[in-house]
């Protein structure tokens, strides 16, 4: 009975081992998709910063070879004047330790710096040498060590001397690469992956890990995957790091330098790669377990069976739904934008499956759009970063899905661009949650607006009455604080709805000709007494009373006033300074005080939101941090601008540039 009871029992339970398999599968693939995405997005940064160094040192050995003055100098073995041409070539690249020229034979007779008993040394069996011979061209070579103190890792970038189509002599550069595990030691995956670099003869050229004791370690050469990659083959797998002794996940991605293989490899700890694998491993052991149990319950009672069996299969297709998942639509295009690689994800997302969209433009812009995929590739192809960058693309249904976007371009061996990758992240959720953000500051900024002026004004009417009748210092005192902390938190809410109504684009601006010193003055209205108090000097130098300008009287009022009340709080001694300047058809407000002044981390954020609630030093006023930002919006509203000079310890300077007005103004 057992033994019957047993069959359907294996039979049923097959299926739940199989599916755990497959959907941990699943899950493996993902996550290694997903490192071998952010490990080719570090290999191909990496291999173009330094394809880009080694070939500008290439094209620059090239085009010396060639010239009359070094050809003339090689046919007269002329070692002084040789030297003398070597040298810029030396102290025109860090990376460049030594230039040197040779016979056709291979034999030195020039070099840069001179070194002791170089002349004379043969190199006609270096590789480096051959591949000159053989190939008639400039070549780049394997590394090798370079004798000195310490010892350099180097390659030989090597190229011909030709006079009457005959060849000379070899003109070598020996390229440092000891630069390149400094950079590599700065690029980092995920926790702890790293970086490495080997030359076609699959010798380590670069290890974050690397010091003196491994210099032209060759134990990669017995890895597969290296091997495969030196051959052409871009794979992802694990392995063990022969140098490190440790388990990876890791890309080998094959790269063309001088017209041969290197290798760039980007790997992660195994552990620490399948991390996310854990929680997905006890989901689906747990599930197992469950459906094991379920099974048997099935053998004892089959109505039982069947209503589990329901709630197990639902169970089943959340699992699947959750585990085959992706997060971000990744589409391959070819130069003119056509598509060639369309993944799961953005079927997902916009509705096209890879049969809609195979092989055809990319057409998916909303109309208000300024760029198109075409106008972002030409960006990508002149070597401009395009990195989150906002846009709205039409679904297959014709709605609006907000994206942002990373492009990169993909290259052959010339270097020439044939093509680009697109990395679209769904960010609807985030523009819904920054609107509803932006309406919630300004309901409640202007819900506390009303009730903060009715404070301000019985404030006000309280310290009128506090003088009149003499009220004790102490009440004063406290009817003071009150209408400060007001006028503090109206300030606070004026810049909030300000903000706000920048971002919702609804900000009025009434642009008319109005006389420049009528905005100087009320500017400064506010402040006269508290610079004043505070034993400062405020100088307004003459203003020319009949000069106007284009502006909304109110925002230019208030974006000069918050320099003078800047130049306030942050000024001790000394004076706070307003000076017209008239260029062509603008205006130029310079205001200027003798403060701390700021760094230069302050100032690339000076006109930004990225600003603390900060405290004004001395009078402890409390700051949002939003006032430039509000100016320097008012400005670009008004056709105008503002920027900043400051020194620290010396004070700051604000310019603001308005339109001159063309029409006249009846006084």
């Amino acid at each position: 009975m057992a033994f019957f009871w047993s069959l359907p029992f294996l039979v049923a339970l097959l299926p739940i081992v199989l599916l755990s398999v497959y959907s941990y599968r699943i899950a493996a693939d993902s996550v290694q998709n997903l490192v071998q995405s952010s490990n080719l997005s570090a290999v191909s940064n990496f291999s173009q910063q330094m394809n880009q160094d080694l070939f500008q040192v290439f094209t620059v050995t090239t085009a010396f070879s060639s010239l009359p003055g070094t050809v003339d100098a090689a046919s007269n073995l002329d070692a002084k004047a040789m030297r003398v041409r070597l040298k810029p070539l030396v102290l025109s690249s860090p990376a460049v330790n030594r230039a040197f020229m040779t016979t056709s034979g291979g034999v030195l007779w020039s070099d840069y710096p001179p070194a002791v008993d170089t002349v004379g040394e043969n190199f006609f069996t270096a590789q480096w040498f051959k591949d000159v011979l053989k190939e008639g061209r400039s070549v780049i070579s394997n590394v090798y060590v370079r004798t000195e103190d310490p010892p350099a890792v180097v390659t030989a970038i090597a190229s011909p001397v030709f006079a009457d189509e005959h060849m000379i002599g070899v003109l070598v550069l020996e390229y440092s690469l000891s630069a390149l595990s400094e950079q590599l030691r700065n690029i980092r995956l995920a926790e702890s992956g790293y970086l490495y670099v080997l030359d076609s003869s699959g010798t380590l050229v670069a290890h974050p890990e690397n010091d003196q004791s491994h210099l032209l370690y060759a134990g990669y050469n017995h890895v597969e995957s290296i091997r495969e990659a030196l051959a052409g083959t871009m794979r992802t797998t694990e392995y063990t790091d022969p140098l490190l002794g440790k388990s990876m996940l890791a890309t080998f991605l094959p790269v063309n330098v001088g017209g041969k293989l290197w290798v760039i490899v980007a790997n992660q700890p195994v552990d620490e790669a399948y991390a996310p694998l854990w929680r997905v491993r006890v989901r689906i052991a747990l599930a197992g377990s469950f459906l094991t149990l379920l099974t048997l319950s099935i053998i004892v009672s089959l109505a039982r069976t069947r209503a589990r069996n329901e709630r197990l299969n639902r169970e089943l297709r959340k699992l699947a739904s959750i585990v085959e998942q992706s997060n971000d639509a990744i589409i391959g295009l070819t130069a003119d934008a056509r598509v060639r690689t369309w993944n799961a994800a953005a079927t997902r997302l916009l509705g096209y499956s890879v049969q809609d969209v195979l092989s055809k433009p990319f057409v998916l812009f909303s109309p208000k759009e300024k760029l198109t995929l075409v106008d972002l590739l030409g960006r990508v192809a002149r070597g401009e970063a395009v990195e989150h960058l906002e846009s709205v693309w039409v679904k297959k249904n014709g709605d609006m899905l907000p994206v942002s976007l990373t492009i990169s371009a993909v290259r052959n061996a010339e270097k020439r661009m044939i093509g680009g990758s697109v990395i679209a992240q769904d960010i609807s959720e985030r523009k819904r949650i920054e609107t509803l953000k932006d309406n919630v500051i300004s309901f409640v900024s202007h819900q506390l607006k009303a009730p903060v002026a009715a404070i301000r004004w019985h404030s006000e009417l309280l310290l009128e009455a506090a003088i009149e009748e003499k009220f004790s210092e102490e009440s004063r005192s406290l009817v003071q604080e009150i209408y400060d902390v007001n006028a503090q938190n109206h300030v606070l809410i004026s810049d909030l709805l300000n903000v706000s109504r920048i971002q919702r684009g609804v900000i009025e601006v009434k642009i008319k000709p109005v006389f420049l010193k009528d905005v100087v003055e009320m500017s400064v209205k506010n402040y006269r007494q508290p610079i004043t108090q505070k034993g400062l000097k405020l100088i307004i130098e003459d203003i020319d009373p009949t000069l106007r300008i284009l502006a909304d009287t109110e925002k230019i009022t208030e974006a000069v006033g918050n320099s003078v009340s800047n130049g306030l709080k942050h000024t001790e001694n000394g004076a706070i300074t307003v000076r017209i300047e008239v260029k062509s058809n603008q205006v130029c407000i310079h205001v200027s005080d003798t403060g701390e002044g700021m760094d230069e981390a302050t100032l690339r954020k000076l006109f930004t939101q990225d600003q603390l609630l900060t405290r004004s030093a001395g009078d402890g006023e409390v700051s949002a941090g939003l006032g430039l930002y509000i100016a320097k919006n008012f400005m670009t509203l008004q056709g105008g601008d503002i920027t900043v000079q400051s020194q620290v310890g010396v004070g700051t300077t604000f310019t603001y540039w308005i339109p001159l007005a063309n029409v006249s103004v009846e006084s």
